[in-house]
């Protein structure tokens, strides 16, 4: 299932490293993000080196993580961090809004977007990330679901 994250206030280390394994993350304007790991002799987990990378390219992150500076909500939605930067007032209500967007979708289309998300991470050869593409796509056309989808297509197009 696609998870959110909905950041606000400070997202350090551990709480940083949740918000990078999510599928989309909405953060306040306000809020602090950051891997302070560097500053305490630690190193990040969760995939962080990995995750942080795809998000925004591994100069950037290379920066993030050697300086271990805090930026905010706003800042990450510039550099590609987070999906959107709201005020903390409207974060929940936009937050439930993605949502309401992703669940009015197909669950068995997002089951296998996801893993096709995750196949392309991770050591799949584009060969073989094409071959899942066609079954998953076959696998969709076959379903009532699918016939049920495109009745209501027509219907909204009159």
């Amino acid at each position: 299932k696609p998870t959110i994250a909905a950041v606000n206030g400070y997202a350090l280390g551990s709480g940083y490293e949740l918000a990078l394994a999510c599928d989309i993350r909405i953060a306040a304007k306000e809020a602090l993000i950051g891997s302070p790991e560097a500053k305490v002799t630690s190193s990040v987990t969760g995939g962080a080196f990995r995750l942080v990378q795809d998000l925004v390219g591994p100069g950037k992150a290379r920066e993030l993580l050697f300086t271990a500076e805090y930026i905010s909500g706003e800042e990450a939605q510039k550099i590609g961090l987070v999906n959107k930067a709201v005020p903390l007032d409207e974060l929940m209500d936009e937050t439930f809004d993605m949502a309401k967007k992703i669940v009015a979708n197909s669950s068995f289309s997002l089951k296998l977007i996801k893993k096709g998300f995750l196949m392309a991470q991770g050591e799949s050869s584009l060969e073989a990330l094409m071959d899942y593409e066609i079954e998953a796509c076959l696998a969709c056309v076959s379903t009532k679901e699918r016939e049920a989808s495109l009745d209501d297509f027509e219907q909204r197009k009159k």
